[in-house]
Formats: C-alpha cells, sequence, structure tokens
C-alpha cells in the first residue's frame, strides 16, 4: 500500500530525465539550506547526461538542531563540527567556483521545498531554473527562504505561474501533504537520515562526496543491462 502511495506521489512530484527509458530511478533528496545539496545539484544533472537514468527530486528538510543543535545552546563540540562543515563545503565550493556564506541563523526550508514541488510541476526547465536561483541566492545571504513574496518573486522570475500556489501551500494543502509523505518514505524505508542523499536499487549513498560511488554502480548496472541486450542479428 505504501509503496502504491509513494509510486503516486512521485509521479507527480519528481522529474525524469526525459530519456526514452531507465536503467533504474534514482531517489535524489536535497534541502535548499543545505550547502552539501547545493555542492550536489550540478553533479546529478551531469548524472541524467550521463546515464539513463530517472533522477526522483525529492525535498526533504534536514533537521540542524538534531545534528548541529541550535546556536544559542551548542556545545563546543557542535560548534566545531558545524564550522568544519562550513569549511570543507567552501573548500568544495571554491574549487568549482561557487561562493557559499554560512546563514546567519538557522532557517526552516519547508516553505521554498513546497514551493520548489509546486515549480517541478511547471516543467523541469522552470523547477532547474528555481532550484539554481534558491541555492545561489541563499548562500549569497541574498534570499529569504521563509518569505512567501520573495519565493513568489523568484518563481515568476524562472519564468514559473503562482496561480494555484496559495492552495497548494495552504494548511491541509497538497504540497506539505507531499512534503511530509516525502519525509516519512524516506526515514521509514530508504534509511535516509540527512541530505545529500542518493538512494539506488535500495542501496543507500549520502553526501556529494560519496557520488563518484554511485557513479560506479550507475555504470555497473549500463554495463549489465548492455549484456543482457540481445544483439541483433543481420
Amino acid at each position: 500500500m505504501r509503496q502504491n502511495v509513494f509510486r503516486r506521489m512521485s509521479s507527480m512530484s519528481s522529474m525524469s530525465s526525459g530519456k526514452p527509458s531507465a536503467i533504474s530511478a534514482l531517489k535524489y533528496y536535497f534541502d535548499y539550506k543545505s550547502p552539501f545539496s547545493y555542492l550536489s545539484k550540478d553533479l546529478v544533472l551531469q548524472l541524467e547526461k550521463d546515464f539513463n537514468v530517472d533522477v526522483k527530486w525529492l525535498p526533504y528538510q534536514f533537521q540542524v538542531a538534531t545534528s548541529f543543535g541550535l546556536p544559542e545552546s551548542r556545545s563546543q563540540l557542535q560548534l566545531n563540527r558545524v564550522k568544519y562543515a562550513y569549511l570543507d563545503a567552501r573548500r568544495f565550493a571554491n574549487e568549482r567556483g561557487l561562493v557559499i556564506k554560512g546563514p546567519l541563523k538557522v532557517y526552516d526550508s519547508n516553505l521554498a521545498l513546497v514551493v520548489g514541488l509546486f515549480a517541478q510541476k511547471q516543467g523541469r526547465a522552470i523547477f532547474d531554473r528555481f532550484s539554481e536561483e534558491v541555492y545561489r541566492r541563499f548562500f549569497d545571504r541574498s534570499l529569504d527562504i521563509e518569505s512567501l513574496e520573495v519565493l513568489q518573486r523568484l518563481l515568476v522570475e524562472c519564468g514559473g505561474s503562482t496561480e494555484g500556489l496559495p492552495l497548494f501551500i495552504s494548511e491541509g494543502g497538497r504540497g506539505f501533504v507531499e512534503l511530509h509523505n516525502i519525509k516519512r518514505i524516506a526515514e521509514t524505508e530508504d534509511g535516509v537520515f540527512g541530505v545529500p542523499s542518493f538512494v539506488l536499487n535500495g542501496e543507500l549513498f549520502m553526501g556529494q562526496d560519496r557520488i563518484h560511488w554511485l557513479r560506479k554502480r550507475l555504470q555497473q548496472l549500463s554495463h549489465d543491462t548492455k549484456e543482457k541486450t540481445p544483439k541483433s542479428r543481420l
């Protein structure tokens, strides 16, 4: 029953690579306030180009307080962990010419993620532009991801429409129901505990620095698929 719910939900909320067939479905869990999700985005786009894989882009809010505590009550150990996480994030970003500035507070990204779901339903091009701008501006400290007005303007700027958005994001509306279902399945079925996370054939890979292992697995699946394909006879 839950699998049927996920199939219906993911068919609405996820984006396909648009290729005629897929090796396997790849679930990609991301959060707009995660620097490592930002770092993984273009790498996932490259996987879509390199492999015949159907990527499901699934929003999942990472709970900062659970892993790192809140700023006003962090222990020295948690503070060290936060500082080092952003040190590594900036190292990776510098290698690729990206800008990542640490947020000035702990943001709730649920609203931005739900607007991202709404953008997905308007087509891949709009969703890609919206996500790129959310990441870029948020980590440049020029976007408030908790402001509906700001997110609406950005969606329109990216070529999208806000018609139907108020109902979608309302209490009990489809947007937050979908986000809740994604989170439940991520944690209870896929073993997700953070972002970015990737699930391929039930196997979990966590972190943008694990994508090289994911790429190897996709290469193996691609090879196995070619081996099993009957050769045509002239």
